[in-house]
Order: structure tokens, then C-alpha cells, then sequence
């Protein structure tokens, strides 16, 4: 349907000619506020297609409508639309089409993606009768005439350029070859030259002479709408250090995690993926690790602050996201110094990331898309483990005798476990449209994968989306952002390290009998000899043992807006996020012990909790302008509410597995978790620039949080920002390569109320102990004080300077963006020991610590147009970190989670850096141990450790102990960076996404207790690395003898021998498009499907490195304790590695 068929008659006619204009003018008013909220120059680069035989020019422009998102807005009168024409050209901008359909005669406006056709400003003709005088005079005025030629600064011409006198309405447009011509007031006239896309110049008229005028193209980048807190601003009037990432259509969103669309793509931002297991969760950082604590920044969702809450089941790194589909998303914010996150207060020392989903557009008809695709997943790398011959071999020099099952195949239980070409798949669908009073969005997902390593878990994830916006009248405007979702886990027993711990079984051993209990081999002494065997695929089959998860979620952001007056509004929000979830598991399973197999009685075990998450504010922003100032006010409140609670049970002995109920259970035990607190915020900006050269923000919060007491519960957080435009300063008007230079400071306190343990001000009362009383000396239970309350226990505090400069060169070719940054976080949340005898067991919370991060930060974004058919762009970023505490009482934290004591966090070094003893080769032979200092149990082949120190930290004093453990290396990056590469060739498009990170090690346990473990009597496989063991002087100098669980010396303990490189570089992602064309499309369809996409992309296509592991890509060690630990990272101990994913899609719009 045409707009123009919307209005009423009246629009046709010339009697009302008063209304016409307020009509139109109203319309205008509409459309302009419309556009302050998109960017026209999308739209402005749409290709148009015309291929017309004796059609009206109506017919051409409902074509026009059909093929592209463009929408025409005309009165009949300005133009004979009826009139047949036949045309035909190619790929041509709106404008260059606007001209060759209207032969130059119609000029128009562009908002949005309306296309306001209108008769072209030209006032130099005489419209009224004139008396002789008055036609001398202006016969006299017309011979003061302006000509000349538009163009680029390559030459080429720019038809429909706009030029005008300035002070006047007097005006006209350039023609197809750029030319033009307009009579002027007089010959000191000044002209007024623009065209969408290049930046508008003012020029002084030349007579009698013709004038070649060049314009520059505008800087894209400049007029991006970045998304800030609590409202949004135009790129070129940041004062903040921000991030944006726009989601495109070419982008791949076959993922679980919203997060992996993220990698490489913005300066400061580290992102590491827990595992390859479907569904993982993802541990990201922002400018390095700022507390002992959790270091995961705000999401904001919308509008809507989302709680990170701990997974209740399982012992890994919780998700916030995972419900959440990357279909949806328009764009990601990220918020990294004080200046932009302290408007979000005691929340905000981690980063802020700023979510925005789709919205429809208004005035367009509604548009369906529709996108499908299926991957596949393989592993890339496996262990290289040793056959049955070594294995008995090696095995046979630390006393066990497997010589029996000599020349037995060799199984290998990693290959077994992997399930190569594991399926993912996505369905994703959206509706959206809109008028001038609402739009609309409604999009469906459906996503599942399969686990490759375990043969059994997998991920589904349903969401359903709406988002609307509806104007009443010309000041009240309401909507909402509401998402429902669902997804479910499967998960195996020890899933995340079902490979490692099958490439440790004997290798002799089959998995897999079909005259076997449940089909397996029997495993038992006669089978194994009493060599390491569990096995794990029986371990974990559904038909005996589950590990199930659910969670429904509800995510939904209502709001209502009011502009009051002119410039002064009124915005009020409710948000809420509900998560109900679920967890249960069926264990005891199948004994494979004899040949019958038999099946225990079961223990089940399970959870059901529910989160609650509700947030209310109310802001007020106005808006004012007065000569070359404009000023921008906003204060708010805002409370956040939260509240979860979980039951759990263990019920063991179950009188059937037919009945899951833990009632029918021999025993059980049931415990329950509950967690409630509030913060309530008031809040401030200011926003003054002055003839859009300087700027300065200030920003200003007031937080109070439940999680302290009264008197440390409320706190102030506030920020100082400023930029200089220098470009436009009049010394810079010779450096013609600069287009835009602005320079950037910021200041600003924010904090952390993340105590890890609420109301750590109180004391805690426990339940377990039982006091002997009375004359029967009967053990009563009774409640007792347990954890050592702290009231001045107070929010961590970081302090946060900027320093950097935004630049736009070369026509807007390339961008740079530069940052220094020091990040200073105070009262650092720590735990101290606190004597037994107190009778206090946990540790004490107490702030006692400073951590400074400081470093670089560095983006360039390239893009060059080669030709109509041909453009490419670059984009690289770069971010160094240097991390250390400064302050830590003088105290120091020794922790690890695969092993004890393999951390340290001490003054003067990096948080959580690694900790033991430094090897210097391998004793050859008793005359070395003689000449080394004491080092107890050695024997040649044995490791030789430096003495390094005695007690007190005095130089070496002769013997190795447990004062000669020093510094390792460290598992925070000193270096991470990515590239992004990106072309479009004709119908083709193509990426890549390369991300790396450099200055860091890892911790590879793996090898350290599994695969150069010499693990006794029960031995398991070795890896390869073991064939070059010492076996007598001269052999080996780096990988010692064989002797069980590493013989007296603990050839096996933390040592640098363990601690690797893990410096990479991962080929992420690379795509293929290919969009069929236009009129193929409508060849075969008709107008039915409108745009239609395919392509081909690969994930973790390519990974260099000198890491030993699996994947270099790691996080926290394994325990029982839940969330990231920052005291403990970087430790590998075979978890599943990324996995290669190659995929097909196919995106059509209807």
C-alpha cells in the first residue's frame, strides 16, 4: 500500500493549500523525530534497479517498494505520475535514480527510509506580475549568475545536489552530471552546498566563472547512535570510553552464547569460553582482573540490570545469557571506564554491557525473516597416548606387570567419546513493521546442540520475543520488551572431562561387548588386570544414570514516556526478570562388574529454585539549546529488588527407579538456600558542549545496598569527563587528512557491592553443632555462632582514569580510536584465617587490598570503496593489561582448585599468579645430587629443583624446601587482540574474525596429575611424552624416570615443568554470502520473498599456538565450589576443548 493513498482527498486539492502545508508540516515534524532515533544513511545507500517498458512512473516506484525497504511519499500534483516511460539502469543511489526517473525535474528528502518526493527549490523565475520598474530591476539581479560542477574529490559528479544562497529560500539542485546553475542577490553571495553522505560546505559565489566544488564524504562513524546509561547519544559527542558492536545480517547466531559473537570485536574486552560443552558458560573481563572477587561486569537488558546468579547446579560458570537468542540482538554496548558506567553506581567497577534487541521500524509494512541453519562439530585435536605395547612397557618399570594382555588391540576411549559431527541447528523467525504511531517486533527461536565429546549431553534453548511502541497523541508514548524462554541441559556425569579421563584408561580394555551387561564389557580384575579403568560410557548411559536441567525464564521491560514541554521529558520503567529452574540427578548406575551386571538401588538427587529480579526507575532529561550551546539534563531513581530461593535434596537407596521420589529413599537429606537484598540509587548527568568543539559530562550517583550495615550502606560514585574537538580549531583547517580529532579525559569513582556473602555484617547462625547437657548428658542441637560478623565491612571502590582521542582520517577512511587507562580498586574484599580456638571455621570478609590495572587500548578500522562492485573493510584491536596489587596488609593468599597451593596473591605481583618451584633439568647421576644443594628422596632421574631461598626470604641456604616456591608466570594476559576482515563483491560478502591473546600461561594440570602422572598400582595411560623419559644418563633432561605417584622426590609437584605459554591465536570465524538478486528473486517469487541469503561458515578453523593441551582457551580448575575464581585461574585439567564447527544457512525476507 502507498502512503500516498493514506492521506484524504483533500491532500489532492488546491484550495487548501493552508492545510497542505500544516499537513505536511506535521508529517515533517513526525518524520524528523523519527530520525533522531536512526541513521538515514543506510538508507541513503540502498541500490535501486529499474527495468521499465512503457510503464508509469507509479508502476516504477511500487517496483522500486517491492525490491527494497525504501517507501515514497508525493503529492499528485508535483509531477504527471501517470506518465509512461521506459528506463532502465542498474544499481544507482536514490538520488542518481530520483534523476533519471523524474529526468531531473523532482528534488526530495529522505528520513528515515522515506523517500519524500517534492518539486525542486528553484526560486529564480518570476512567479507574479511585475510592474516595468520592478522587471528592469529584476532582469538586473537575474545577470548576477552562479554555474558550476558538483563532485567528489575523486571527480566523479553528485546529481541532486543541493545548492543555496545563504539567508535565502533561493535554491536549486544539481543535474545528472553534477551541473548546475542559480541567479544569486548579488556577486558577494555565499553558497550553501550539501548531498546526503558528504559533509555540507559554505562557499563564496564566483561570477562569470564556472565553480568546481568538491564535497568530502561524511564520517559514517561519527553519526552512529551509541546506546548509553539510561539513553543513548551520537557517537561524535562521546566524551566516555564505549564500544559498539552492531549485530548485522551477514553475522552467524548459531550459537548458545550470546558472548561469541563478541570475540575480537572490541579493544578492553577478553572473553574466554569455559569449555566446548554445549551451552558453557563464558568468563569475560573488562581492562584485566580489578578484585579477588567475581570480576563479571552489569549486563543491562533493554533497561533491565541483570542479577549474575550463581548456577545451582553443577560447579561451573554461570551464563546469564544463555536464555537469551543472538537472533534478537541489535546492538552491544560496552561501557569500560567511570565516566560511562558510573551513572550505574556500586554496580559498575566490573564494565557495564548494554544489550539492545530488535525494535520494528516506523513507516514500513511489515517485513518477515526468516533464518535456518546446521552445523556440524568436530574435534580438532586429541591426546597422543600410548598403545597397549608401550603402555605394558612403561608400565612394567614402576612394578605393575600387564604382560598378560600383550598384543591386544588398543582402544582408545577419546575417539570413543567424541562424537564427531555433532549436530547444531537454528530456526529463527521475525515479524516487525510500523506506522507513524507504533511499531512492532515479534521474533521466535528455536536453537539445539549436541555435545561431541561425551556422546549424551546436548542444549535446547526456545525464546519468544515482543517488543512494541505505541504514540498517544503528540506527547505520551508507552511500550514494552518482553521475553519468554526456555532451555534445557543434559549433561554427564564429569561431561566437561569425559575425553581426558577416557584417553587415561588402560588401553587393552574394550569398552563395548555385545553379550556384555547393558552391552558393555565387563570390567573387573580378570578384565583389567587392576590397571585404571572406569568405564565412563556405562558410567553415564540415560538408561541408569541422568543429569538433567531446566530453566524458564521471563524477561520483560515496561515503560511509559511523556514529553511534558518542549524539551523536558518524562520516562518511567518496570522491569522484572523471573527465572524458575530445575536440576536433577539419577546416579548409581549400572555395575558391569560380571558378565550378568546388576543394577544397585539408586540415589537421586535434585533442586528447585526460583530467582526474582524487579527494577523500577523514573527519569526526567530536558533538553535545551541557545546559540552554539547545548546542554542536556537527566536525574533519576532507581530501585533494584532481589530475591531466590532453592530446595534441594539428596535421597539415597531409592525402593525403585520407577519412582523418583525422594521419599521412597532408604535416607535423605534435605537442605534449602535463600538470598534476598535491595539497592536503591538516585542519579545524575549533565551534558554540555559548546559549538561542537568542547564538551564536558558529569556524572553523579548515590547508592544504598542491603548487603551492608547502615553506616557503610550508602555511598556517592561520581565522574568527570571532557573532549576537545581540535579538528575544527582554524590551525587545523590545513591538515586536510584529518577529517575528525577529538581528544578525551575522564575521571570517575564506581563500585563493587559484590560481597560473595550477604549480610557478612552479621553474625551467622549454624545449626550442627550439639552440646552434652543435663544430668542424662543427652547431645541436644542447638543454634551457635559460627561465621565472624564484620560491621565495617564496606563496597570495593575503583577509581578509574581515561585518557584517549577518537580520529577519522582520510576522508573517513580510517578510524582510530585510542585509550590509557589505570583502573585502582580500594578495600579490596578479601578473607583472612581466623584461629580454630575463636570458634569461628570460615575465614573472615574483610577489605584489606588495592589491585591497580592499567594499559593500552587500540582500534583501526579501515574501509575503502574499490569500485561499485568491490569494497573492503579492516578492523584491529589491541589491549594491554599489566595487573598487581599494590596492598594487601602485608599479608599474603596462597589457594589453587585442580591442586593445592598453586596460586599466590601477594604485593607487588598479579593477582592469583602461579606458585612453586623452579626445575633445573634432570639429575644424571649420583655425583649431581651430591654437588646440589639438600633436595630429599632425589635420585638420578629425578627432577632437580633451585634452591632459591631459605626461611625468611633470605638467599639460598643450601636445601630445597617449601621457602625455595617463587613466582611462575601468571594467568592474566598481558596482550589480547583481534581482526576482523570483511569485503562485499557484488552479490558476495565475506568475513573473517581472528582473536588472540599473548604474556600469558597456563597451568596444565592434565599433564602434571594425569598425562605424566605415574599414578602406582592402578595404572593409567601416559601420554607419548613419556617414551622420552630418563632412563639412564644422558637420555633426558627435561622428562624424568618413571616411579610411582613421582617417587620420593615429587617429581610431579607445581613446578614450572607444568606451567606452559598459552599464548594463541584462533581463527574464530569465517563466512561466505552470497545474496541472490533482485530480480532473480521476483523472476521466480514474484514480490512474494524480497531478499533471500546464503552461506557457508567456519568456527575454530585454525589455532596456533605452543600450548601442549588440547586448548590453550582456559579458565578456573575443577572443584566443588561455584562461580570464577580469579585466586585460582588459568588451570587446564582437560577440559573439552572448543569444538571446529562448520555451518549452512539461509536467510529470506518476505
Amino acid at each position: 500500500m502507498k502512503l500516498n493513498h493514506l492521506v484524504p482527498n483533500f491532500w489532492h486539492t488546491k484550495t487548501n493549500s493552508k492545510l497542505l502545508i500544516l499537513k505536511i508540516s506535521t508529517f515533517l515534524c513526525l518524520a524528523l523525530a523519527i530520525s533522531a532515533f536512526a541513521n538515514n544513511t543506510a538508507y541513503s545507500q540502498i541500490e535501486i534497479s529499474v527495468d521499465a517498458e512503457k510503464n508509469t512512473i507509479t508502476e516504477i516506484l511500487d517496483n522500486i517498494e517491492s525490491n527494497t525497504e525504501l517507501r515514497f511519499f508525493y503529492d499528485n500534483d508535483i509531477y504527471d505520475f501517470n506518465e509512461k516511460v521506459s528506463l532502465k539502469f542498474e544499481n544507482k543511489k536514490i538520488n542518481q535514480a530520483i534523476s533519471l526517473i523524474f529526468n531531473n525535474e523532482i528534488g526530495y528528502s529522505l528520513v528515515e527510509n522515506v523517500v519524500i518526493l517534492e518539486k525542486k527549490k528553484i526560486t529564480n523565475k518570476i512567479i507574479e506580475e511585475k510592474t516595468n520598474e520592478d522587471l528592469e530591476e529584476e532582469e538586473e539581479v537575474l545577470q548576477t549568475i552562479v554555474q558550476g560542477t558538483v563532485s567528489d574529490k575523486d571527480g566523479n559528479p553528485l546529481p541532486g545536489a543541493t545548492i543555496i544562497e545563504s539567508g535565502t529560500d533561493n535554491g536549486t539542485t544539481s543535474d545528472f552530471d553534477g551541473k548546475f546553475s542559480l541567479a544569486v542577490s548579488d556577486e558577494n553571495a555565499t553558497l550553501e552546498i550539501s548531498f546526503i553522505g558528504f559533509k555540507s560546505q559554505q562557499i563564496a559565489a564566483t561570477v562569470n566563472e564556472s565553480m568546481e566544488i568538491q564535497l568530502l564524504a561524511s564520517v559514517s562513524g561519527l553519526d552512529d547512535v551509541v546506546v548509553v546509561g539510561y539513553g543513548s547519544q551520537n557517537a561524535r559527542d562521546l566524551t566516555s570510553a564505549i564500544s559498539k558492536i552492531s549485530i548485522d545480517d551477514t553475522q552467524v547466531k548459531s550459537t548458545s552464547n550470546i558472548q561469541n559473537m563478541m570475540y575480537g570485536k572490541a579493544a578492553g574486552v577478553q572473553i574466554t569460553s569455559e569449555s566446548g560443552e554445549p551451552g558453557a558458560g563464558v568468563d569475560i573481563k573488562i581492562r584485566g582482573v580489578n578484585t579477588t572477587g567475581s570480576n563479571m561486569p552489569l549486563y543491562v537488558i533493554d533497561g533491565v540490570p541483570i542479577v549474575m546468579t550463581e548456577s545451582p547446579f553443577g560447579t561451573f560458570i554461570v551464563n546469564p545469557l544463555s536464555g537469551l537468542s543472538p537472533n534478537d540482538i541489535e546492538s552491544i554496548e560496552i561501557l569500560k571506564d567511570a565516566s560511562s558506567s558510573a551513572i550505574y553506581g556500586a554496580r559498575a567497577s566490573n564494565g557495564v554491557i548494554l544489550i539492545t534487541t530488535k525494535r520494528g521500524k516506523g513507516l514500513t509494512k511489515t517485513k518477515v525473516e526468516y533464518e535456518t541453519s546446521i552445523g556440524f562439530q568436530q574435534m580438532n585435536n586429541f591426546y597422543d597416548m600410548l598403545n597397549t605395547d608401550q603402555y605394558i612397557e612403561v608400565q612394567k618399570e614402576i612394578g605393575n606387570d600387564y604382560s598378560q594382555f600383550s598384543g591386544r588391540p588398543t582402544n582408545d576411549g577419546q575417539s570413543i567419546a567424541v562424537q564427531q559431527n555433532a549436530p547444531i541447528v537454528n530456526h529463527s523467525l521475525s515479524v516487525s513493521g510500523g506506522n507513524e504511531q507504533m511499531n512492532f517486533s515479534v521474533m521466535g527461536n528455536y536453537f539445539t546442540q549436541e555435545a561431541y565429546n561425551d556422546r549424551v549431553g546436548s542444549f535446547n534453548r526456545y525464546s519468544l520475543r515482543a517488543n512494541s511502541d505505541i504514540k498517544v497523541g503528540n506527547r505520551l508514548k508507552f511500550g514494552e520488551s518482553l521475553q519468554f524462554s526456555r532451555f534445557t541441559r543434559i549433561e554427564p556425569v564429569d561431561g566437561m572431562y569425559l575425553v581426558y579421563k577416557s584417553a587415561r584408561n588402560a588401553p587393552f580394555v574394550p569398552y563395548f561387548d555385545p553379550n556384555g551387561p547393558g552391552g558393555y564389557g565387563v570390567e573387573n580384575l580378570t578384565t583389567t588386570g587392576g590397571a585404571g579403568f572406569q568405564n565412563w560410557f556405562a558410567f553415564n548411559d540415560r538408561r541408569y544414570q541422568t543429569v538433567d536441567k531446566e530453566e524458564y525464564k521471563i524477561l520483560g521491560n515496561f515503560y511509559a514516556e511523556l514529553d511534558i514541554i518542549k524539551g523536558l521529558k518524562f520516562r518511567s520503567s518496570y522491569g522484572v526478570e523471573f527465572a524458575d529452574f530445575t536440576g536433577t540427578q539419577l546416579n548409581n548406575g549400572l555395575n558391569i562388574s560380571t558378565q550378568e551386571g546388576n543394577l544397585p538401588a539408586a540415589n537421586y538427587a535434585g533442586g528447585d529454585g526460583n530467582s526474582r529480579t524487579a527494577t523500577f526507575n523514573n527519569i526526567l532529561t530536558y533538553e535545551m539549546n541557545f546559540g552554539k550551546h547545548d546542554i542536556k539534563l537527566l536525574a533519576g531513581h532507581e530501585e533494584t529488588d532481589y530475591y531466590r530461593e532453592i530446595l534441594g535434596f539428596n535421597a539415597f537407596g531409592l525402593t525403585s527407579r520407577d519412582v523418583l521420589l525422594a521419599s521412597t529413599a532408604q535416607t535423605a537429606v534435605v537442605g534449602d538456600d535463600k538470598d534476598h537484598w535491595s539497592i536503591r540509587g538516585y542519579l545524575g548527568r549533565m551534558n554540555y558542549s559548546f559549538d561542537g568543539k568542547y564538551y564536558l559530562t558529569a556524572n553523579l550517583r548515590q547508592d544504598s545496598s542491603s548487603r551492608f550495615s547502615a553506616d557503610n550502606r550508602t555511598q556517592l560514585f561520581p565522574s568527570f569527563s571532557g573532549a576537545w574537538r581540535i579538528s575544527d580549531e582554524s590551525f587545523m583547517d590545513s591538515v586536510d587528512f584529518i577529517n575528525d580529532l577529538k581528544i578525551r579525559a575522564s575521571f570517575g569513582t564506581v563500585g563493587n557491592q559484590n560481597t560473595g556473602a550477604n549480610f557478612a555484617y552479621i553474625p551467622t547462625l549454624g545449626l550442627s553443632p550439639h552440646y552434652v547437657i543435663g544430668s542424662g548428658q543427652n547431645a541436644v542441637r542447638a543454634p551457635v555462632p559460627y561465621a565472624f560478623a564484620n560491621p565495617g565491612l564496606r563496597w570495593e571502590t575503583s577509581e578509574q582514569l581515561d585518557i584517549g582521542f577518537d580520529a577519522y582520517l582520510f576522508d573517513g577512511a580510517l578510524a582510530a580510536t585510542f585509550d590509557y587507562y589505570k583502573k585502582t580498586t580500594k578495600d579490596l574484599l578479601v578473607t583472612v584465617p581466623i584461629p580454630a580456638t575463636s570458634g569461628f571455621y570460615p575465614d573472615a570478609l574483610v577489605n584489606a587490598g588495592i589491585v591497580e590495572n592499567s594499559g593500552v587500548e587500540l582500534s583501526l578500522t579501515y574501509f575503502k570503496n574499490v569500485s561499485q562492485d568491490f569494497s573492503y573493510n579492516i578492523s584491529a584491536n589491541l589491549t594491554t593489561v599489566n595487573n598487581e596489587v599494590t596492598e594487601l596488609a602485608g599479608s599474603e593468599i596462597i589457594t589453587g582448585l585442580g591442586t593445592a597451593q598453586s596460586h599466590r596473591t601477594l604485593e607487588g605481583y598479579s593477582i592469583g599468579h602461579f606458585f612453586g618451584w623452579q626445575s633445573d633439568g634432570i639429575f644424571q647421576n649420583q655425583a649431581e645430587i651430591n654437588a646440589h644443594a639438600t633436595q630429599a628422596g632425589a635420585v638420578p632421574g629425578d627432577v632437580r629443583f633451585k634452591d632459591i631461598a631459605g626461611p625468611g626470604g633470605t638467599g639460598p641456604d643450601g636445601v630445597v624446601d617449601v621457602n625455595d616456591r617463587t613466582i611462575l608466570g601468571s594467568p592474566i594476559a598481558d596482550i589480547f587482540y583481534g581482526i576482523t576482515l570483511s569485503a562485499n563483491y557484488k552479490n558476495f560478502d565475506f568475513s573473517i574474525i581472528g582473536q588472540g591473546v599473548s604474556g600469558r600461561e597456563i597451568f596444565n594440570i592434565a599433564n602434571m596429575l594425569g598425562m605424566h602422572y605415574y599414578a602406582g598400582s592402578s595404572g593409567d595411560n601416559l601420554s607419548t611424552d613419556v617414551l622420552n623419559r630418563w632412563t639412564g644418563p644422558g637420555t633426558s633432561n627435561y622428562m624424568p624416570r618413571a616411579a610411582a605417584a613421582g617417587g620420593a622426590n615429587n617429581n610431579n609437584r607445581v613446578s614450572d615443568m607444568y606451567i606452559e605459554d598459552g599464548s594463541f591465536f584462533r581463527l574464530r570465524n569465517l563466512q561466505v554470502g552470497y545474496s541472490v538478486p533482485k530480480n532473480t528473486l521476483t523472476s521466480f517469487a514474484g514480490d512474494f520473498v524480497s531478499a533471500a541469503r546464503v552461506y557457508f561458515s567456519g568456527q575454530n578453523l585454525l589455532l596456533i599456538t605452543d600450548y601442549s593441551g588440547l586448548d590453550p582457551e582456559v579458565t578456573r580448575g575443577f572443584s566443588y565450589d561455584k562461580g570464577e575464581k580469579p585466586l585460582a585461574d588459568g588451570e587446564d585439567g582437560g577440559r573439552t576443548p572448543q569444538p571446529r564447527v562448520l555451518q549452512f544457512g539461509l536467510q529470506i525476507t518476505f
